[in-house]
């Protein structure tokens, strides 16, 4: 399962992962800019092995100057991965 709770107001939010499963998993998180918004670059730390019933919090810090306006557009994804 997961969280999410990123403030844009200053540049930085957490995605938390909690491994509900009975097995050790690695999980990573990487942020993805938006064609339009290739000069915002963004990044979340390092992969965590999470334990059964263990929770694991990436911080999305964000960097940059947008090249225009911000008008609620999407600016860049986060993809977590769980192996």
């Amino acid at each position: 399962t997961y969280g999410d709770n990123v403030n844009a107001g200053n540049g930085a939010g957490t995605v938390t992962v909690e491994n509900t499963g009975t097995t050790t998993v690695t999980v990573s998180a990487v942020y993805t800019p938006e064609t339009a918004y290739a000069e915002i670059t963004g990044t979340l730390g390092d992969a965590k092995t999470l334990a059964a019933a263990e929770k694991g919090t990436f911080t999305l810090t964000l960097s940059g100057k947008p090249n225009k306006a911000l008008n609620g557009e999407k600016i860049g994804t986060v993809t977590v991965t769980i192996e």
